[in-house]
């Protein structure tokens, strides 16, 4: 077999060292850093606590929600969202803050809240603990439905391409979720229950990329001529306008999710946009480094050679190298 192909096109396949070395260093960083200080949760994860603050409707709610924020975090409360209602001649102030305190630190934060705006002791209501909405089976039911879609379509590419697709489908697979896990790990941005929609949208992506390039390449036979190099360079090359039109697509989704969506969906629409981005780097630079490691390995599929004057017969790759 062919092993040593890349020198056939060394520029092309230095690029995709590069990437994956790139990729490499910026997945370890991506671990480690959520190893040691997590991920930055939302309610949904973490659960939160909230309580009412009554003034008069006149008051300046900016000044009032800067001056609790500020007694929040320092007991230690990490305030997440503001929410104004107007009841009457009052106004009700609804705050929420991420880490769920002890008795005694949601009564210092009250004190705190009535000396510093000089109100009724009445006027702040008690805090009211919210549990997660999201629990482990959530995380048990999504890991299983990503590793049911990514086992399904390795046996179908197996069947249709070779074991070295199936094989680029499930490591591609991979990366690109623990690529999309450091981003947020790395950039500490907020992860909601969407999240687990956004990670089996991006396995969407990369498996009909890793489709699309195999599909280019079943329709030559470079292939069956060992031209492994051409092969994979045809395949990127004749589908990439179809793979960065649809993520270019998913981009703009995510662009539009910024300029509409309401400001607690604005973490959604980031994530948006870095499933795009992650998707398209995974099939132009992780699926063509990793099929071209495998398939040296397998079995070199069977030629269809035409004899003069009878029917096509397929005859055995490797015995035409003899």
């Amino acid at each position: 077999m062919h092993r040593d192909f890349t020198k056939s096109n060394k520029e092309y396949f230095k690029k995709n060292k590069i990437a994956i070395i790139v990729l490499s260093v910026f997945l370890i960083v991506g671990i480690l850093i959520g190893s040691i200080f997590g991920f930055k949760e939302n309610f949904e994860f973490a659960g939160y606590s909230e309580f009412t603050v009554k003034v008069g409707s006149e008051a300046d709610n900016n000044a009032i929600i800067k001056n609790i924020t500020q007694i929040v975090n320092d007991y230690g409360g990490d305030f997440d969202t503001a929410s104004i209602y107007d009841v009457g001649d009052n106004t009700r102030i609804v705050i929420r803050y991420s880490n769920q305190l002890n008795e005694d630190k949601q009564n210092e934060i009250t004190t705190a809240i009535i000396t510093k705006l000089n109100i009724e002791e009445s006027a702040v209501s008690e805090h009211v603990n919210v549990s997660p909405i999201v629990s482990t089976k959530d995380y048990v039911y999504t890991a299983c439905a990503i590793l049911i879609l990514i086992v399904l379509v390795s046996i179908f590419a197996y069947f249709r391409y070779n074991g070295a697709s199936a094989l680029s489908i499930i490591i591609s697979s991979i990366i690109g979720t623990l690529s999309f896990l450091s981003i947020g790990a790395i950039l500490r941005l907020t992860i909601g229950a969407s999240y687990f929609a956004m990670i089996v949208a991006l396995n969407v992506l990369i498996m009909y990329s890793n489709i699309a390039i195999f599909e280019e390449i079943k329709s030559t036979n470079w292939l069956s001529n060992s031209d492994y190099a051409s092969a994979i360079n045809h395949g990127v090359k004749n589908s990439k306008f179809k793979l960065c039109a649809l993520n270019i697509a998913v981009l703009i989704m995510g662009l539009l999710f910024v300029l509409f969506a309401p400001s607690a969906l604005k973490y959604v629409s980031l994530n948006i946009m870095f499933i795009a981005v992650v998707a398209l780097a995974v099939a132009l630079y992780v699926v063509p480094f990793v099929w071209s490691v495998f398939i040296t390995h397998c079995k070199k599929p069977k030629l269809s050679v035409k004899v003069s004057g009878e029917k096509d017969s397929s005859v055995d790759n490797n015995q035409l190298d003899k």
